[in-house]
């Protein structure tokens, strides 16, 4: 099951009665994770508009829905490279994976960043001046013969 998060893409499909059944799922964008199974999103229409909708089952592996109703899904290579991850943590826990990433993750841990590292990182940057702005541009003097 791939965990649904704020800012991911998804598919859309419409209330029954408003799909052509010869279009394609409509774009969207997760604007708020209720559950594992539930979404608000940002839809986009084929013509670029777009329009809100709350509470949107999001379809996840065997999950049973009513198709008739309004849902959303994960793209079929979102789908293929969900597996691909699990497949390869499957076989890196087992120590069984490629040596490289075995021997590499198998005592790895990720340490989360100190509270306000990213404000200090992005204050430090707004504070530093352009490398174009620090050193004043050179002149360029033409001289012609008299």
């Amino acid at each position: 099951m791939i965990s649904p998060s704020i800012g991911r893409i998804v598919w859309f499909h419409p209330h029954i009665s408003e799909r052509d059944p010869n279009a394609q799922p409509l774009a969207a964008i997760v604007a708020k994770v209720l559950s594992d199974h539930a979404v608000n999103l940002g839809v986009f229409r084929g013509d670029g508009t777009t329009f809100a909708m709350q509470n949107v089952p999001l379809l996840q592996d065997d999950d049973e829905i009513d198709l008739e109703q309004p849902f959303c899904e994960w793209m079929p290579f979102q789908k293929g490279q969900a597996a691909k991850t699990e497949a390869l943590q499957a076989q890196v826990t087992a120590g069984t994976g490629p040596a490289e990433l075995t021997g590499r993750l198998a005592n790895h841990t990720v340490a989360a960043p100190a509270p306000g590292a990213q404000e200090a990182d992005q204050a430090a940057a707004a504070a530093s001046p352009p490398a174009a702005a620090a050193a004043p541009a050179a002149e360029a003097t033409t001289e012609t013969a008299t």
